[in-house]
C-alpha cells in the first residue's frame, strides 16, 4: 500500500485552514431607494479584516453615480485586497462612490498602506484612489 497519497490528503486538509478566509456581503435598500452594498473578508488568523461599502447615488460633486459599477468595483478591489499577502494584518475599510476609491483603515507601516493604495489604484486607476489610512497596528 502507498502511504504517500494519504499524507498528501492529510497534509493538505491541515494547511487549508491557514489560508482560509470569511467573507460576506450583503445589499440594503435605504426608505430613499438607496442600494448598499457591504462586504467584508477576514482572514483565519484573525489579524487582517478588510471592510468595504457603496451607497450613495449622488456623488460629493452631485453626478448620479452608477451603483452597480460601484458595487463591482467594490466587489473587486475587496478581493484583491484580502488575496494580497502584502497587506497581511491591516485593517483597511473601503469605499466607492462614483468609481471614487476611498481608503481607510490602518496599516502596521508606510509601506503597508502604500501597497494598499497601489492594490486599488490597479484595479480603479491611479486618479480615483485616495488614502486615508493611517500606520501603526500591531
Amino acid at each position: 500500500m502507498n502511504l504517500r497519497i494519504p499524507l498528501v490528503f492529510v497534509a493538505t486538509a491541515l494547511a487549508l485552514p491557514a489560508f482560509a478566509q470569511s467573507y460576506s456581503s450583503s445589499t440594503a435598500t435605504t426608505s430613499g431607494g438607496t442600494s448598499i452594498q457591504q462586504s467584508t473578508v477576514a482572514n483565519a488568523n484573525g489579524n487582517t479584516s478588510i471592510t468595504g461599502k457603496t451607497g450613495d447615488t449622488i456623488s460629493s460633486t452631485g453626478a448620479t453615480v452608477d451603483s452597480d459599477a460601484d458595487r463591482a468595483l467594490l466587489s473587486q478591489i475587496v478581493g484583491e485586497l484580502a488575496a494580497a499577502p502584502t497587506v497581511q494584518g491591516a485593517a483597511i475599510n473601503v469605499q466607492v462612490v462614483g468609481g471614487r476609491v476611498t481608503l481607510s483603515g490602518e496599516a502596521r507601516d508606510t509601506r503597508q498602506a502604500e501597497n494598499a493604495k497601489e492594490i486599488a489604484q490597479a484595479v480603479a486607476g491611479n486618479a480615483n484612489v485616495t488614502s486615508n489610512m493611517t500606520t501603526g497596528r500591531q
